[in-house]
């Protein structure tokens, strides 16, 4: 399931019908540009949780899973979805602020393997810049270190992307705008770039780390019943101020926004009419439990579709009169775009499984009576030894096997039971304590009665090469005076006496042996995952 869940939904996600106008399904397909948009991704460090030190074992639990889990997520997305370009909207680490030069690089290279780039195939990639990865208001040099550290990185702090049918994506640094940043160097460049943007063919997406403002109580519709509310604290804001998001809307004039930050989904509509789609996080560390990243279908209106458009005069209507798209001309020369967020399945679901399976099992192993485990693995080992004795046929010992249903792990074959058995012989009778060696079914099955040993055709000469030895007693030099001991049980009445552990212990062995066994299997797995 682990492993599944992120294909699951990345093929729900590909899959689910456009929600574009139905007018739009006849198109030039060139025209519809496929993306996907991952906010937050936030990677999980030393600094996040304050239990947390370099080198604990700790530590590299806490980043591989959060890597992995991030990582299958990605390469699933891009499986099925096959966006052509992948936009980050920012909060790419959470210390970058705290790290140093040596740990910005492991960070930086756990990055790059959670979501690698076109260097290896895969779609490109284009980054904003967070709070948490260039700071806000906070010392100006720091800022600048931080600022610079990005751009070599990740790319300029501010730009413009042209999608391959057309489309504009632009992407400024709104966090600078602010009018506690707009004095600094990253607002004044900041100003600039909105000051100089080219002018669009259609009105472009635009995508801001922060979400734009919005009336106090204003609901998320779709996803959530939640709402944002404006707050400022430490190197952080909730949301861009109204001044500055009525300043960016009047400059780019976005048909629609994208942003990030807040960690859970919500769209609404802005005062301006403008659509506002916040990501939620991707990272299932960041406090939103069902992590998230967004597949969108752009469309662009052609060249052609647009020359068409300024030379026909839309008809006029008055309010009273309602446009379909059927009827409305202007369809075909506006952009569109459909905005699916894909939600994932929550993994502490998943390790919640892990640990209830774990419990079980050991308080199966801790409460079930000796028969239910110790009765198989007994029956198992009696019909393989006897194979090897020659002393019942292959045919035979595949119907003794399929009717014990269970073939147990080796290190069940060695679990000992307090079941007392009587073994009969010709002079005496003796109880036997299987603590003595494991598997002595194939005494009690296998060893001729005293009366048809004349015509047994296992001999006492070939029965101690055959038979392995009983340790606790070590092998006898004489093989007729081992085979006759074994028959009369007298090996038995010696180790009878010889019990060393009483039962509880035994039992904890079996719980050692169980974990023994699972924690090999599932650090095989979390390297498969990586892998």
């Amino acid at each position: 399931a682990e492993l599944l869940a992120p294909s699951l939904t990345a093929l729900r996600c590909a899959t689910v019908p456009s929600s574009l106008p139905a007018s739009l399904s006849s198109v030039d397909p060139a025209q519809l540009s496929t993306i996907a948009f991952v906010a937050d991704p936030q990677l999980t460090d030393v600094y996040s949780y304050s239990y947390l030190w370099d080198g604990s074992p700790v530590l590299w639990y806490i980043e591989h899973s959060c890597d992995v889990f991030m990582r299958l997520a990605y390469r699933a997305m891009i499986r099925f979805a096959a966006p052509e370009r992948v936009f980050f909207l920012g909060d790419l680490m959470d210390s970058p602020k705290q790290l140093d030069t040596v740990q910005y690089a492991h960070s930086l290279e756990r990055f790059r393997w959670v979501f690698p780039g076109p260097e290896v195939g895969l779609p490109r990639q284009h980054f904003l810049a967070g709070n948490h990865d260039v700071g806000y208001d906070i010392d100006h040099t720091r800022m600048m270190f931080l600022a610079a550290q990005f751009e070599r990185n990740f790319g300029p702090l501010n730009q413009v992307v042209r999608l391959t049918n057309g489309a504009s994506v632009v992407m400024p640094n709104t966090l600078a705008m602010q009018t506690s940043m707009v004095s600094t160097s990253m607002g004044v460049e900041a100003e600039h770039f909105l000051g100089h943007l080219p002018r669009f063919p259609t009105r472009p997406l635009l995508l801001s780390h922060v979400p734009l403002w919005r009336p106090p109580h204003t609901q998320c519709t779709s996803e959530s019943t939640r709402h944002l509310r404006e707050h400022r604290g430490y190197s952080y804001t909730t949301m861009i101020s109204q001044a500055t998001s009525d300043q960016i809307i009047r400059t780019v004039q976005p048909y629609y926004v994208l942003s990030g930050d807040d960690h859970r989904q919500c769209r609404i509509t802005l005062p301006q009419g403008i659509v506002d789609q916040t990501v939620g996080t991707l990272s299932w560390m960041q406090g939103n439990r069902y992590p998230s990243y967004a597949l969108a279908t752009v469309y662009q209106p052609s060249a052609e579709q647009l020359t068409q458009c300024r030379a026909t005069t839309a008809p006029q209507r008055t309010p009273e009169q309602s446009r379909t798209e059927a009827d409305d001309p202007t369809l075909l020369c506006r952009p569109h775009i459909d905005v699916r967020v894909c939600a994932l399945l929550p993994p502490e679901l998943l390790y919640l499984a892990y640990a209830v399976l774990g419990v079980l099992t050991v308080l199966a192993l801790l409460c079930t009576p000796d028969s239910a485990l110790t009765a198989l693995a007994s029956k198992a080992r009696s019909v393989h030894m006897r194979m090897r004795s020659g002393s019942v046929s292959e045919e035979h010992s595949s119907r003794r096997l399929s009717d014990s249903t269970v073939l147990l792990p080796s290190f069940m074959l060695t679990r000992p039971s307090t079941k007392q058995r009587v073994i009969s012989s010709s002079n005496s009778t003796s109880r036997v304590d299987e603590r003595t060696l494991a598997g002595t079914d194939l005494l009690s099955s296998s060893l001729p009665s005293p009366s048809s040993s004349t015509s047994s055709s296992t001999s006492p000469s070939s029965f101690a090469s055959q038979q392995p030895c009983v340790t606790e007693l070590g092998c006898a030099k004489d093989d007729d005076t081992a085979y006759a001991s074994l028959l009369s049980g007298s090996y038995y009445e010696k180790t009878d006496k010889q019990r060393v552990l009483p039962e509880p212990a035994y039992r904890l062995l079996d719980v050692a042996r169980f974990v023994g066994v699972v924690l090999p299997i599932y650090l095989v797995i979390e390297v498969f995952k990586r892998w």
